[in-house]
C-alpha cells in the first residue's frame, strides 16, 4: 500500500554518501514510510463463535494473529485461494466490490488476466510487477469443459496441453488414455459410510461396531470409486504426518461376531433402517447408488434390512445440515493437508450430521491442536485416532484423488493434494493450454468454493503462505517466515521487501489486514462476495465477526 525506498549500500563511505546525497531526494517517500499508522481488527471477546480474535499489523512488515482456539495449523489454514492479499486502497476504491468486474484484478501473483471471453477462454500472462522467479510458461490459457458430468470429450482435448481437476480418469474414452503423463493428486478427501446418534439404533456403540465388521471397504472402493482410490482404514490418509497412525488398522471382517454382539445388545432385526445417499454422480463417488447397493447386500448377510434413500443434491445437503438421516453416505474434501482437518471439518464444522457429538474426540483434537513438538504431537494422534476407532461415528470407505493429464510435450510438472504447478511446465512454445471443469465463479476469490475458481485466482494473488508441489508441508509466499508463541494461539508473519501489486502498490502489513478483515468481518464494508455465504472461511475458522 505505501511507497518504500531501498538503498544498497557497499560500504560504510557508501552509506554516509547515499544518506548525504541520493537517498536525501527521497524525502518525501521517506516521509511516507515514517507515517505508517498499524491497523487492528479485533473481537470484543471470543463469544462470536469463531477462531480468530485479532488481527493486527505490528510494524510495516509484521503482522499478528491471535486466536481464541490455539491452533498449530493455522500457517496451513490460511495458505487456502481464499485468503488472497489485496491493496487497502484498491479494496477501500471499489468497497470491497471485486467479484464482478474483470477489470479489477490486481494482485501480486506470477500472472495477470490479458482477456476472459465468458463463453470462450481465458487467458493469462506473466505478470510484470511479479516479485519472485519469472514463471517458465509465459501465457497459460484455460478453457472449459461443457459436459455436464465433467468428462471431456475427444474434440474438448483436441489442441489442449493439459487437463486438470479430474475426478473419473477411467471414465474418459479409451482413445484419450494416451494423451500423455498421468498425475494423481495426493488424496485429501474421505468417503465414507456416516451413523447419527440421535436414532435408534445408532445410539448403541455396539451397533455401529457390529456394522464395522461387516461392512467391506475394499469391495466398496474397488466397485463404485474412482481408479486410483485408497481403502481407508482410518481417518487421516498415507501422505499426512503427523496425523496417520503407522500400525493402526480398521475392524477386521468377521460376520458370526457382528451379529452375536447385534443379539447381545437386543437388536430389532425386524426393524427396517434407512440408508440416505445423493442420488447421482457426485465429486467422488462415480455410482453412490451402486455403494448403497452393495452396503444394503452385506449387511443382508446378517439380517438386518436396510431401505435405500436417493436424495437430490438440496434435498440432502440439508439433511446433512438438520441432521434428519439416521445413516447416510457422504464424503468430504480437507481444506488443508494437516492431520487436524480430517477431524476438524466432519466433527467441530460440520458435526450436526453425526447427531450429538464426541466430546472425547474433540478433547484428544483439541490436544493435538495445541502441540508444537512433531514426535509428542503424533502421539497426540495417535490417541486421537484410536478413540475414533473405538467410537465408530463413521466407517472410513476410501480416500480419493483428482488427476490430471499432461502431453508428453509438457515437462517439469508437478501436483500436489490441490494444484498443478503450471507456471514451472517447460514446453516448446512456453506456454500451456490447458482444460478444467468450470468456468470460475468470479477472480476474487475471497467468497469462493470451486477448484476452478481457485486454479486460475491462485495465479493471480498471493497468500501469506502457499503449499508445497514436493511434499504435503508449507512454504513461504507473501510471508517470509512466521514464528508462534508456545501454545500456537498467537502467530506472527514477517512480510517480504519490496512486492509489488499489479496496479504499482508496495505490499505492507495493513494490506494483510484490511484483506483478512474483508473476509472475517462482516461489519468491514470491504466485505464483499459472490454468495455472501464465505463457506471457506467457515468451515476453516468457525462464524464471520459481527455477523447477523
Amino acid at each position: 500500500m505505501t511507497k518504500r525506498i531501498n538503498c544498497k549500500l557497499f560500504s560504510l563511505v557508501l552509506i554516509i554518501a547515499l544518506f548525504s546525497t541520493g537517498c536525501s531526494a527521497q524525502s518525501g517517500l521517506n516521509t511516507d514510510i515514517s507515517s505508517f499508522t498499524p491497523m487492528k481488527v479485533s473481537a470484543d471477546n471470543c463469544n462470536y463463535g469463531g477462531e480468530i480474535k485479532s488481527v493486527e499489523a505490528l510494524s510495516e512488515f509484521s503482522v499478528k494473529f491471535t486466536l481464541c482456539t490455539p491452533d498449530v495449523a493455522f500457517p496451513s489454514k490460511i495458505a487456502s485461494p481464499i485468503f488472497a492479499i489485496q491493496d487497502k486502497d484498491y479494496l477501500d476504491k471499489y468497497h470491497g466490490d471485486l467479484s464482478q468486474s474483470l477489470q479489477k484484478v490486481n494482485g501480486t501473483g506470477p500472472y495477470t488476466l490479458e482477456s476472459y471471453n465468458p463463453n470462450g477462454d481465458l487467458k493469462l500472462v506473466t505478470s510484470p510487477t511479479y516479485w519472485g522467479i519469472p514463471p517458465v510458461s509465459q501465457s497459460l490459457t484455460f478453457r472449459f469443459m461443457s459436459t455436464a458430468n465433467k468428462t471431456p470429450t475427444i474434440q474438448e482435448m483436441s489442441g489442449v496441453d493439459a487437463v486438470v481437476g479430474l475426478n473419473y480418469y477411467h471414465s474418459i474414452d479409451a482413445n484419450l488414455r494416451g494423451f500423455g503423463n498421468n498425475l494423481a493428486h495426493t488424496p485429501l478427501g474421505l468417503v465414507y459410510l456416516g451413523f447419527n446418534n440421535h436414532f435408534k439404533p445408532f445410539d448403541n456403540l455396539t451397533v455401529r461396531q457390529a456394522f464395522a465388521k461387516v461392512i467391506d471397504r475394499a469391495t466398496l472402493a474397488k466397485s463404485t470409486l474412482p481408479e486410483g482410490t485408497v481403502v481407508a482404514n482410518q481417518m487421516i490418509p498415507l501422505s499426512i504426518t503427523p496425523g496417520r497412525s503407522a500400525t493402526l488398522t480398521w475392524y477386521d471382517l468377521n460376520q458370526n461376531d457382528a451379529i452375536q454382539a447385534l443379539k447381545n445388545s437386543g437388536f430389532d432385526f425386524n426393524q427396517e433402517l434407512t440408508l440416505a445417499y445423493l442420488d447421482g454422480r457426485t465429486e467422488d463417488i462415480e455410482n453412490s447408488r451402486a455403494m448403497a447397493e452393495e452396503i444394503q447386500k452385506e449387511l443382508a448377510a446378517i439380517q438386518v434390512k436396510i431401505t435405500l434413500k436417493p436424495m437430490a443434491q438440496p434435498e440432502f445437503d440439508k439433511a446433512m445440515i438438520d441432521g434428519s438421516e439416521m445413516m447416510f453416505i457422504n464424503h468430504f474434501r480437507v481444506l488443508y493437508p494437516d492431520g487436524d482437518a480430517f477431524y476438524e471439518l466432519p466433527f467441530v464444522r460440520l458435526s450436526s450430521q453425526f447427531g450429538e457429538k464426541y466430546p472425547t474426540i474433540i478433547n484428544y483434537l483439541s490436544e493435538a491442536q495445541i502441540e508444537t513438538n512433531l514426535v509428542a504431537r503424533q502421539q497426540k494422534f495417535d490417541d486421537l485416532n484410536n478413540e475414533f476407532k473405538s467410537l465408530v461415528p463413521l466407517i472410513p470407505i476410501g480416500n480419493v484423488p483428482e488427476e490430471s493429464l499432461f502431453r508428453g510435450s509438457v515437462s517439469n510438472i508437478t501436483v500436489n493434494g490441490y494444484f498443478e504447478n503450471l507456471g514451472d511446465a517447460t514446453t516448446a512454445s512456453n506456454s500451456l493450454i490447458i482444460l478444467i471443469p468450470d468456468r470460475p465463479n468470479s477472480l476474487w476469490p475471497i467468497d469462493e468454493d470451486d477448484y476452478s475458481t481457485f486454479r486460475i485466482t491462485r495465479l493471480l494473488y498471493d497468500t501469506l503462505t502457499s503449499y508445497d508441489f514436493k511434499s504435503t508441508g508449507l512454504q513461504s509466499n507473501l510471508a517470509d517466515s512466521w514464528t508462534t508463541n508456545t501454545n500456537a494461539s498467537e502467530w506472527t508473519f514477517a512480510l517480504r521487501y519490496g512486492v509489488k501489486f499489479t496496479n504499482g502498490a508496495t505490499l505492507d502489513a495493513n494490506d494483510v489486514v484490511a484483506s483478512f478483515s474483508a473476509i472475517w468481518n462482516a461489519a468491514d464494508e470491504n466485505h464483499k462476495g459472490d454468495s455472501g455465504k464465505f463457506t471457506i472461511f467457515k468451515e476453516l475458522f468457525g462464524s464471520l465477526l459481527n455477523a447477523q
